[in-house]
């Protein structure tokens, strides 16, 4: 997928309906957990979505380059889930 992350493998282990749930997910680069939670509010919804993931191919500059190149754009891929799910909500 140009661009993209390629294939990504997102299984779900935990669910609880109108609370959220959890996600093993893997590609070429990561594995880890995605979280998602709804939490009302009044007549609205609090939506969290966290990542942890771990860099499956790891050296000795893994740690510098999960700092300065991949956690910017893990958190840029979560924001944009999170518009993407807003958009299909006022829709």
């Amino acid at each position: 997928h140009p661009g993209g992350r390629g294939r990504v493998t997102e299984r779900v282990v935990a669910y609880e309906a109108r609370r959220g749930q959890e996600a093993r997910i893997e590609d070429d680069e990561i594995t880890g957990l995605q979280r998602v939670s709804f939490v009302p509010q009044g007549d609205r919804v609090a939506v969290t979505l966290e990542l942890e993931y771990r860099i499956t191919d790891r050296n000795l500059f893994t740690p510098v380059v999960d700092v300065l190149f991949v956690r910017g754009a893990q958190r840029a891929s979560l924001t944009r889930t999170l518009q993407r799910f807003r958009q299909e909500l006022g829709a």
